[in-house]
């Protein structure tokens, strides 16, 4: 990794990585042992083993998360989303002034204006 040190975020993404491996090796997950290492702004490294209390966390986390996303969908299976006035408008000036999306909401002749809420 060459980016921000996130162990939390990072451990997660490698107990993923784990339990992908396990399931396609046939390896027991006891028996794997990630390790990340961040090249910049200083070398480190991190490793750690994975339990089977991780990859149960790890299952159920995704399982939310899918759940949560699939709220957003008017038909889960073809992943088609919502209509856009099901969405609650949030404006921000600091998230909007950068937003792909900011036509959906907003006049986009206004795209390039100082933004009025």
């Amino acid at each position: 990794k060459t980016g921000k040190k996130d162990p939390y975020k990072h451990r997660t993404q490698l107990i993923a990585y784990s339990a992908a491996a396990a399931s396609n090796f046939g390896l027991p997950h006891e028996t794997l042992f990630p390790k990340i290492i961040y090249l910049h702004p200083v070398y480190d490294e991190l490793e750690f083993g994975v339990t089977e209390e991780d990859i149960g966390k790890l299952f159920t986390m995704v399982k939310t998360q899918t759940a949560e996303m699939q709220a957003f969908c008017g038909n889960p299976e073809k992943n088609i989303p919502l209509a856009i006035d099901e969405f609650q408008k949030m404006p921000s000036d600091v998230i909007c002034a950068n937003c792909q999306f900011y036509e959906l909401c907003f006049d986009s002749s206004k795209a390039t204006d100082k933004m009025e809420f």
